[in-house]
């Protein structure tokens, strides 16, 4: 049996696609799909730009309508659209893709379309039925699901919808939208928001027994050298996007942290408008679970309007909140701290300054250390170089020239 490394590696993009698959999305970016009739495809951000059969986009599909990818990548996902792959197949070409490589308990495939052109024209000739449900990230509102109604009806595209998770997964018991019953059924998917979000804005959820927490080489050097988590200031909500955040005059600041290593959050790409996160620390949920709460967050709300980035980031996170500025303390909550090191920003000779000092204190602390030659590999966890003391530290940084990519050498 061939192994998924060699398969990965020699996939190529000529094989047809499934016959029938799905495409998971949430309200506000399928609402962008209807609006404009066309799929917005995601960039390739693939190594083999030099093959000859590299495409510049791609769009995510799923052999199955539930499973690994539907239930368990991205929370805010809350509309299935099933896809004709054998009219896709006329036109675009794919192959299979392991979503979840990274994470044991999700190995499964999806199907990956791909397109020199970033957008496929006339969506509603691909789409056979959507269905979805009241997801309890939606907002509290009848945008955009009103909108999406009329589209689909008159588009001739059938819609259905589930009362419950359950019944959506099972597709079992959907009811499909009609002229008739539109008003009914949005004033049922209302009240559906309001049953299952009644402890939404509450911090009663534990934090996951392992968490992540990303953040940039300053912040590193900081957080290592007080032995503090210093947590952002939580801002007044904005009713719209976040209808059930929690109270800031209760719980003035909170900390990010994700539950596994692998997601949107984790992957924001240097191009976009936000600092490159080299440092992943992974941390004892049970530990900090005994002396703080969370609650999920989308992260990236305030995207809504970028159909983009939505779906590249449409996702939530988990925040751990608190009344003061600082979680004390923080290196007896790390187990292990992994750090890219291929960026720009390790170049300059006053953050590299800061970067020694951060690394030199995880060591001393005893905390596992892992340096990574690739943000590929950062991400992956895979071919990290394990500091075991100061002075292979001290070898390693002192053989890395300023202007020179990292080689992890100690010669």
């Amino acid at each position: 049996m061939i192994k998924l490394t060699q398969l990965l590696k020699e996939m190529k993009i000529n094989e047809r696609i499934s016959d029938k698959v799905w495409h998971f999305t949430s309200l506000v970016s399928l609402w962008g799909i209807l609006d404009k009739n066309a799929f917005e495809l995601s960039k390739n951000e693939s190594p083999a730009k030099d093959k000859p059969n590299y495409k510049k986009y791609y769009m995510s599909l799923s052999r199955i309508r539930s499973g690994g990818f539907p239930e368990r990548s991205a929370r805010c996902i809350s509309a299935r659209v099933e896809i004709d792959g054998v009219r896709l197949s006329q036109r675009y070409k794919g192959g299979a893709t392991a979503y979840f490589t990274n994470t044991r308990d999700r190995d499964e495939f999806e199907d990956r379309l791909f397109s020199d052109d970033q957008y496929i024209k006339n969506a509603k000739d691909y789409i056979k039925t959507i269905d979805f449900w009241p997801n309890k990230c939606v907002a509290k509102t009848k945008w955009p699901l009103d909108e999406i109604m009329d589209a689909c009806l008159k588009m001739g595209i059938q819609l259905r919808y589930f009362e419950t998770k359950q019944k959506y997964y099972g597709e079992s018991g959907g009811v499909v939208v009609t002229k008739e019953n539109k008003d009914e059924i949005l004033n049922k998917f209302m009240e559906g928001l309001g049953d299952i979000s009644k402890t939404e804005g509450k911090i009663n959820e534990r934090i996951s027994s392992i968490a992540y927490h990303f953040t940039n080489i300053p912040a590193f050097e900081n957080i290592m050298r007080s032995d503090k988590f210093k947590l952002a200031d939580n801002p007044l909500p904005d009713p719209v996007l976040e209808p059930y955040a929690v109270n800031p005059d209760k719980y003035s600041h909170f900390m990010s942290v994700a539950r596994t290593r692998v997601q949107g959050y984790s992957r924001i790409s240097r191009e976009d408008y936000m600092r490159p996160l080299n440092v992943r620390f992974q941390l004892d949920g049970n530990k900090l679970s005994s002396n703080y709460k969370g609650k999920p967050f989308d992260y990236f709300a305030a995207l809504q309007g970028n159909a983009i980035k939505k779906n590249r980031y449409d996702e939530f996170e988990d925040r751990i909140y608190h009344s003061d500025m600082y979680i004390p303390k923080a290196k007896s909550y790390i187990t292990r701290v992994d750090v890219t090191l291929d960026g720009e920003d390790v170049q300059v000779r006053g953050v590299r300054k800061m970067l020694y000092n951060a690394l030199k204190d995880t060591v001393t602390a005893g905390i596992p250390l892992y340096l990574y030659k690739s943000e590929r590999d950062f991400i992956a966890q895979l071919r990290g170089i394990e500091i075991k003391d100061i002075t292979q530290l001290d070898s390693i940084i002192s053989n890395w020239k300023i202007g020179e990519p990292f080689t992890g050498t100690t010669d």
